[in-house]
Order: C-alpha cells, then sequence, then structure tokens
C-alpha cells in the first residue's frame, strides 16, 4: 500500500502519535485530507468522516464505500459517513490488490462535478500509475 499511495498521491503525510506510526496519502483531487491510512501495526484505516469537502467528495465516499464491499468484501457499519473504519491486517492484506484496484478506478475518475474543486487545490501531475500488486 505505501509503495502504490508514494507512486500515486499527491502527497504522503506522517503521523504524529508517540505510539505507532502512520502514512496518510492525500489526492487533491479528491479531499484535502487522506483517504486512508495505514498504521505501522498494520491497520488500514478508511476516512470516511473527513471525505467532506464537497458534493463530489461525498459522492466518492459512497462510491468508495459501494466497491470496496462488492470487489473487495470489506463490511461497513450503516453509518460509516460519520467514521473512520478501521480494518485489522488480517482483514485487509489478503485483499490488497482488491483494494487497490477500487482507489486507481475511483482516483482516475475523479469528481465530475463543477464544485469539486472549490476550495480545494487542483491535482499535480501523477508521476506514474498505479503499480500491479505485489506480495508484501
Amino acid at each position: 500500500m505505501f509503495e502504490c499511495a508514494q507512486r500515486t498521491a499527491d502527497s504522503v503525510s506522517w503521523g504524529t502519535g508517540p505510539l505507532r506510526g502512520s502514512f496518510n496519502p492525500k489526492y487533491n483531487s479528491i479531499s484535502t485530507r487522506s483517504v486512508f491510512t495505514v498504521f505501522s501495526h498494520g491497520v488500514l484505516q478508511v476516512n470516511f468522516h473527513w471525505l467532506n469537502d464537497s458534493k463530489a467528495t461525498l459522492q466518492f465516499r459512497k462510491k468508495l464505500k459501494d466497491r470496496l464491499e462488492e470487489k473487495a468484501g470489506l463490511h461497513f457499519p450503516p453509518d460509516y459517513e460519520r467514521r473512520l473504519v478501521p480494518f485489522q491486517p488480517d482483514e485487509w492484506m489478503g485483499r490488497s490488490a482488491e483494494i487497490i484496484g477500487v482507489l486507481r478506478e475511483l482516483i482516475e475518475q475523479g469528481p465530475h462535478e463543477a464544485e469539486a474543486g472549490e476550495g480545494r487545490q487542483q491535482p499535480g501531475p501523477r508521476v506514474a500509475a498505479f503499480p500491479r500488486q505485489r506480495d508484501h
């Protein structure tokens, strides 16, 4: 996931927690905040609660949830929109190729509404496409 984020995100920020590290890829065309967080103890957190910048971001959030359920078999609580939803390593690592595929699909689509870019930086050029998933 890190390699993928490093190659595709507009920026990757690092967590500042005292007990564990994390990385947070940001895609400017989607949100000013990170779509997901991966912690050093292996937890993948989908940051639905933060994805509320615009109507286009809200639509992205819904599509992300739907596609992760459909293609990666992940399950989300009914109030997912208000949560930062964590997955333990054994819940997601075996599905990382599917998760990356969903992210690639949605990020390449980008927001389609006119107001999508309001209040946010426009995305910079991508350096590389999502790499094929390797066993990590």
